[in-house]
């Protein structure tokens, strides 16, 4: 029974340590990445941008259910704000253990269906890449690179590169 006691007080220490002292030692996303490789006007207001992604997991990370990308206009603007063009995306992603599934708008948290995707819910401005299985996706990392058009006035491009596991700014790269 002492070794037991012993060994959960072990790891209880390793989670405190992890997750209070030092936050970003076992955090998925820590070092994940997007690239912005080109923006291509295509007229109209519509501009195609080429982004390559590099998400990092590590083996404590939260089961991995997909990413977003968020396209941000200008504080405030209500007036040629960015929506991404339907279709103009990979519909889906192979991944490790399944594929990810593209969606926009309405469709955004309905293959995920958690309330971590909430805040992204009906939003035209983004592109969220979901896992409704068992178990997650993947649990190893993995690299993309992919197009997606947009209209209107992008300024920067939020990647929520573990949309389960966002509890800070880790997760959020601009």
């Amino acid at each position: 029974m002492n070794k037991l006691l012993h060994f959960f007080a072990i790891c209880l220490g390793i989670f405190f340590l992890n997750d209070v002292i030092s936050p970003t030692i076992v955090r998925a996303c820590d070092q994940s990445t997007i690239t912005l490789n080109s923006q291509t006007p295509l007229g109209e207001g519509t501009t195609r941008y080429c982004v390559t992604l590099n998400v990092i997991l590590g083996g404590l990370d939260a089961t991995y259910y997909g990413f977003v990308l968020q396209f941000k206009g200008a504080a405030g603007a209500t007036v040629n704000s960015p929506v991404v063009v339907s279709g103009s995306y990979p519909a889906s992603i192979s991944l490790s253990a399944g594929n990810v599934t593209g969606l926009i708008g309405n469709a955004v948290n309905s293959v995920a269906n958690d309330t971590d995707w909430n805040i992204y819910d009906n939003k035209t401005n983004v592109l969220s890449y979901e896992y409704g299985g068992f178990g997650g996706a993947t649990s190893v990392g993995f690299t993309q690179t992919f197009c997606i058009d947009v209209q209107g006035c992008v300024e920067s491009i939020l990647f929520d590169a573990s949309v389960n596991y966002s509890t800070g700014t880790e997760c959020e790269k601009t």
